[in-house]
């Protein structure tokens, strides 16, 4: 398992206190994490593999869509506001 998924930005005081007085890295909340992230990470290599695809429109479509969600959760702005 690992340790320490909570993480605040560096040179965050606020962060780490947080962290630390909610506890968010408990181990039942590191594995919950972690479990999302997996999957997470397997419809990421589906969408590079149907990406790859281009004779079939609407598996095209589903990765495109797929591929917009995951930058829009990911992206470093989202992350910061």
């Amino acid at each position: 398992m690992l340790q320490d998924l909570s993480y605040p930005i560096p040179g965050s005081i606020k962060g780490k206190t947080t962290i630390q007085a909610l506890n968010l890295n408990r181990n039942i909340l590191n594995d919950i994490r972690l479990e999302h992230l997996q999957k997470l990470k397997l419809l990421f290599q589906l969408t590079a593999i149907a990406i790859k695809q281009p004779q079939n429109k609407a598996l095209q479509d589903l990765a495109a869509e797929a591929e917009k969600r995951y930058r829009m959760l990911f992206s470093t702005k989202q992350h910061l506001q």
